[in-house]
């Protein structure tokens, strides 16, 4: 396999959710063919952690998110 068709096999992967002896069953409904995940930063999964779980977080680390100060709802 040449190395052109390597590099289009593994894309034509990563595209497609499911196989390629699975694609006829997800084309015809057989099956759920699924949808890539979105790939997040460590920021952005540190910052999707409840605020009750920061304080276990290390701060040294980097990327931990800055707490806001409590507002008083007058």
């Amino acid at each position: 396999m040449t190395p052109d068709r390597v590099k289009l096999s593994h894309t034509r992967l990563l595209n497609n959710p499911v196989g390629d002896s699975e694609l006829p069953y997800a084309k015809i409904g057989k099956i759920y063919a699924g949808k890539p995940i979105e790939i997040k930063t460590r920021g952005e999964l540190l910052a999707s952690l409840r605020p009750n779980y920061w304080r276990f977080l290390r701060h040294d680390n980097g990327d931990v998110p800055i707490e806001e100060p409590l507002r008083a709802t007058a």
